[in-house]
């Protein structure tokens, strides 16, 4: 046998033998056990493993419950500001200035979508 024929059985022999390395895909997440990012490298904190599916849409509308990815139903989540006749006073240009009862205002309440 050739240095060249025994080269090439030899990289045969270790193609069989080596496993391909199978990609784990991870969300890492805060304490509040909402989500930080989405990667396949070892990071610092906390992480569950997940699917290749969720790992490519990359949700920001989850949270990690019980070990497990669940996700939030936005359309439940959405509140808004509405005038009202009762409220917090604020400047008729501008809803993030508060202002006292005797000045110009409009009262604003929050309301939920559903």
């Amino acid at each position: 046998m050739t240095p060249e024929q025994q080269f090439w059985e030899e990289v045969q022999g270790l193609l069989k033998t080596t496993q391909p390395a199978v990609p784990k895909f991870r969300l890492y997440y805060d304490d509040q056990n909402r989500p930080i990012v989405y990667t396949m490298e070892e990071l610092e904190g906390n992480y569950i493993e997940i699917t290749r599916e969720a790992y490519l849409e990359a949700a920001m509308n989850v949270k990690v419950q019980d070990g497990k990815l669940v996700k939030i139903d936005s359309t439940q989540a959405f509140k808004k500001l509405i005038p009202s006749d009762h409220g917090t006073p604020c400047d008729p240009n501008n809803v993030a200035v508060v202002v006292e009862l005797d000045q110009p205002h409009i009262l604003w309440s929050i309301h939920d979508t559903n």
